[in-house]
């Protein structure tokens, strides 16, 4: 569940700065402006998309880092906690051993199988413990990555989009010259009918 959170995430904040980019290029053709003005505005826009998209990569990398930590000093924890549970059991065991062993009580092989198999089982939830802190690192590592995957595709899709900005403007300033041209030939046509 947690991954389809994050993929979700991900996604949102991909269309975020994609449906960003597209309207601002969008406003900025239908404004009236100078062809420099208009390249200006969209490298302004473009720059800002790929600023947006680089903190998103870097809070997606430090959160990753933070939960790495936040697992290694968790683990360190357990660990510590499994070590002096197993102490304490020792300790109690060998207490018990001479309780026993003062009332003629000979309970010395049950004692060390009960000590064995409580350290096999504090040492079988340390590797458990562990593999879940490497399974964790893993997902942060994996989840970096798809941020930083996603943050470079927007990137890409914002270089499109100023692509295709720059050939509409193309488009558009030659079809602008096409109408002036013919414009200026009707008027002349028209000048010519009335000298007639």
């Amino acid at each position: 569940m947690t991954e389809k959170k994050c993929t979700s995430t991900q996604n949102f904040v991909l269309g975020g700065l994609i449906g960003a980019a597209v309207g601002s290029v969008v406003a900025l053709l239908l404004a009236p402006k100078s062809g420099r003005e208009l390249r200006s505005d969209i490298n302004g826009q473009v720059q800002s998309a790929k600023e947006k998209a680089y903190d998103v990569k870097d809070a997606a990398l430090e959160k990753g880092a933070e939960l790495s930590d936040y697992a290694k000093i968790q683990t360190d924890s357990l660990k510590e906690q499994t070590a002096r549970f197993t102490d304490t059991v020792k300790s109690k065991a060998s207490e018990v051993s001479g309780a026993a062993k003062k009332y003629g009580i000979k309970i010395k092989a049950d004692t060390e199988e009960a000590i064995e198999e409580v350290s096999g089982k504090v040492e079988d939830t340390q590797e458990v413990v562990a593999d879940k802190v490497d399974e964790a690192k893993d997902k942060a590592k994996d989840l970096a990555d798809k941020v930083s995957d996603k943050v470079d595709e927007a990137k890409d899709k914002a270089e499109d989009v100023k692509d295709k900005a720059e050939d509409v403007k193309d488009v558009a300033h030659s079809e602008a010259k096409d109408v002036k041209k013919a414009a200026k030939k009707a008027a002349k046509n028209v000048e010519k009918e009335i000298k007639k």
